[in-house]
């Protein structure tokens, strides 16, 4: 709703310069300026009463005194001056008088703005508390384990000590639960909290139900091995969580979605340059050489590459590429390489052998085979952007075989406004995904507002992890998941 808000009055200032633009002069038909000026103040009611609506429901004093400093401001009575001032042709106080308008309004704009900041950074620290709380829990779940795994190795089948050893586990397994689910609700509220992150969730889940198998059936002795596992995955875990806390301190919002416009941003300005050598290259090949023709076509396939890979990148550091496990994960303070009984979250790959904690972090095959993550591919941006990126690799094979004729500029201006697209929806969503935290509620419908439509994506996105050979326990929770982000 704030930045709603910011959006309109961003507006209703760049509507009010254009009109003091045409001022002092009184044009001869006065109609169309009148006209303008009557539009911009009912823009600013509008805004008015959305931004006290904003501030009824919020009950936050700061923006209450920004509400009480908009209303001594009485802007009512300058547009009732100039909308005068104008009809009287008297061009030089309505210039005046606008120049106030505009004034006023940017001045209201710079309080926003602070307490967006302000707000925002509230929002970052009471995240990064939550991670951190989540990441102390995990360090006591994994020293817990490594206490018990060393109890347990030399623990017989008829020991005295079988039924506590299991109900340590157990709980361990209970405590592990808990935390899955504070993440899951952090992730509800910030990209950070990357599908790779999930996919670790998921691994550990697995081992702890292997593990509490062979407790079950009083084989603590092959236990340890798997308590080496289970250990690694938790520490590599609290490292994933301890890089994602790092990155929402270097942001400049909680959701992260900042941080992907800009990125998108800079890749369409590139990539408009990059068409717009190509059309003159086009334009001039009959003034070109054959040699300085390929010359200069195999010099933008390489750019068009890097591009592609830029939006790769950016696509996996916002967590909408995850391929968690592709030809094993590498081991980091005894992580596990590939000892996982079932595929993770990364599609449907084949169980690996029984491999090793990677204490030297090489990496290691089998665990999660080559599968990718179907679910995040499929996912609302995720599969918009995977979408631009085959349009991209067209281009560039359409380069490197030297085609250059109309259906290049096409694919290119394709891929241009495929970007310009996705940019708008990351817009859409920074303003209305409920994945933000939001003050107040969005009474208001916004006509130029477009819905993005998550029902269908989070329905292939349950089918696909469903299949993924998880155990019924572990489905239920795969389905609660989905359920809470759908509401």
């Amino acid at each position: 709703m704030l930045d709603k808000l910011m959006r309109q009055i961003d507006d209703l200032i760049t509507r009010q310069n254009e009109v003091n633009s045409t001022l002092p002069e009184i044009k001869s038909d006065k109609n169309d300026q009148m006209y303008k000026e009557k539009k911009i103040e009912t823009s600013y009611n509008f805004f008015e009463g959305e931004l006290k609506n904003l501030a009824k429901d919020a009950k936050i004093g700061k923006l209450e005194e920004i509400v009480s400093d908009l209303e001594n401001k009485k802007l009512n009575n300058d547009f009732s001056d100039i909308l005068k001032q104008i009809d009287e042709s008297d061009g030089v106080k309505a210039k005046k008088t606008g120049t106030e308008i505009s004034s006023k309004l940017l001045n209201t704009k710079e309080k926003l703005s602070d307490f967006k900041k302000d707000m925002l950074d509230k929002q970052k620290d009471e995240l990064k508390k939550d991670i951190d709380s989540v990441i102390s829990d995990l360090l006591l779940v994994s020293r817990e384990i490594e206490i018990l795994k060393k109890f347990s190795k030399d623990i017989s089948a008829g020991s005295s000590h079988s039924s506590d050893i299991i109900k340590r586990f157990s709980r361990l397994n209970s405590g592990f639960e808990s935390i899955s689910e504070k993440i899951f609700k952090i992730s509800k509220k910030t990209f950070f909290i990357n599908k790779k992150i999930i996919a670790q969730i998921g691994r550990i889940n697995e081992i702890f139900n292997n593990i509490s198998s062979i407790f079950s059936n009083r084989y603590f002795s092959f236990s340890y091995e798997r308590n080496n596992f289970l250990m690694g995955g938790i520490n590599y875990l609290t490292v994933l969580l301890s890089d994602a806390s790092e990155e929402l301190s270097r942001s400049d919002s909680p959701s992260g979605l900042e941080e992907m416009l800009k990125k998108m941003e800079e890749l369409a300005k590139m990539q408009s340059q990059l068409n717009s050598q190509t059309s003159s290259m086009k334009s001039n090949s009959g003034q070109m050489g054959m040699s300085q023709m390929q010359e200069m076509m195999n010099r933008l396939a390489v750019e068009q590459a890097q591009l592609y890979n830029a939006l790769m990148k950016m696509q996996s550091s916002m967590g909408q590429s995850a391929q968690p496990g592709q030809d094993g994960s590498p081991g980091q303070d005894g992580s596990p390489g590939c000892g996982m009984e079932q595929g993770g979250l990364g599609g449907q790959g084949q169980a690996g052998q029984d491999g090793q904690p990677g204490n030297s972090g090489s990496q290691k095959n089998g665990a999660f085979g080559n599968s990718q993550s179907g679910a995040s591919n499929n996912s609302g941006l995720g599969k918009r952007l995977g979408n631009i990126g085959d349009a991209m690799k067209e281009v560039e094979k359409q380069l490197k075989d030297k085609n250059l004729d109309e259906s290049l500029i096409s694919k290119q201006n394709q891929v241009l406004d495929k970007l310009l697209d996705a940019i708008e929806s990351v817009k859409r969503e920074k303003y209305d995904n409920k994945r933000e935290s939001k003050v107040g509620n969005n009474k208001a419908i916004d006509p130029g507002k477009i819905e993005i439509k998550f029902d269908q994506n989070l329905q292939e996105m349950l089918i696909r992890s469903l299949k993924d050979g998880y155990t019924n326990k572990y489905k239920i929770k795969i389905k609660n998941y989905f359920r809470e982000l759908e509401n």
